[in-house]
This record gives structure tokens, C-alpha cells and sequence, in this order.
């Protein structure tokens, strides 16, 4: 199986099942949190606007299927032009503002090897301490530096662990 191929059945698996932190008990078929937040959270929208074309297309057409709060994003091409272009041009990703359920604000810089996303690093705040143009004046240069050595290392060790470029046969 590809790494694309690898990456899109992994997050297949993680929508079918959520789970809560603070127990062990599984919770079946919440449209999971990362499919009922990919459109707001910042973690999905990092991901959606960061993979590559045919994964983004792959999860859209997923989130399409499902009528889970925050996924008619999904069915607005307007809406994910804006999206890839405002996220594209900052580096980061922001939680949109109607997804205000705890009073905190997020963003996300993705983790990106070998063009994929595999992951992202969250700060995460109070939204009644700063803006998230206040946070990313103040924090973005370290939060991707942060990421920078992250992908550096994971790439170090990306053809022995995930089969990328350069993996044995």
C-alpha cells in the first residue's frame, strides 16, 4: 500500500472511533472528533488545507457523506478556496470562531515529510487572554521552528519507519 494510501485508511480508522481522555471506554461512531471538527478545528483544517490534493479531495468526499455539525463546510467550494488560501498565506491554521464550545482558541502548524501531513503542533489558549493574530505575533517563529525539527527528524527516520523515499526494499 502507498504512504497516501497508508495515511488516508489510518484516518478512515481514527473517524470511526472516539475517545474521550479521561477513560478508557470507546465511544463508536461520533462522526469521531477529528471528522466533526476537520472543517473547524484547527487540526482538521491544518490537514485538509496542507495534504496533498488527492488526500484532501479523498477526506472532503468523506466529510461529504457524513451530516455532522461542521461538515456542509465540506460542500462549499467558496468556502474551501477561502480556506486554502488564507491558511496557505499565514502557515498556520485557526479554530473557527463558531466553534467557540469551551471559551479557548487554537492554532495549528501541520508536520508535513515527504509532502504528507502526518501530524500538527496545537497551542491552544483561552480566548479571553489573546487574539490568535496576538498569539501567532508572539509565538509563530517558535511554534515553527518547533515543527521544522520535528520534520527534520521524522525524515531522518522516515525511510526506515514509514517506507517513504530512499526505504529499503
Amino acid at each position: 500500500m502507498s504512504w497516501t494510501g497508508w495515511r488516508a485508511s489510518a484516518w478512515r480508522r481514527s473517524t470511526r472511533t472516539a475517545r474521550r481522555p479521561t477513560s478508557t471506554r470507546s465511544y463508536p461512531s461520533l462522526p469521531s472528533a477529528s471528522a466533526r471538527t476537520c472543517c473547524s478545528g484547527p487540526r482538521g483544517r491544518a490537514y485538509i488545507v496542507f495534504s496533498p490534493e488527492r488526500e484532501r479531495e479523498a477526506v472532503l468526499r468523506r466529510l461529504r457523506e457524513h451530516d455532522a455539525p461542521g461538515n456542509e463546510y465540506a460542500h462549499d467550494a467558496g468556502w474551501l478556496r477561502r480556506l486554502l488560501a488564507t491558511t496557505r498565506s499565514r502557515g498556520y491554521s485557526v479554530r473557527a470562531p463558531e466553534y467557540d464550545f469551551d471559551g479557548r482558541n487554537s492554532i495549528a502548524v501541520p508536520i508535513r515529510v515527504h509532502g504528507e501531513v502526518l501530524g500538527c503542533v496545537i497551542v491552544t489558549w483561552r480566548r479571553t487572554v489573546m487574539s490568535a493574530q496576538e498569539v501567532a505575533r508572539r509565538h509563530l517563529d517558535d511554534l515553527q521552528d518547533a515543527v521544522r525539527r520535528i520534520e527534520e527528524e521524522v525524515a531522518a527516520e522516515a525511510p526506515r519507519r514509514l517506507g517513504g523515499p530512499g526505504a529499503g526494499a
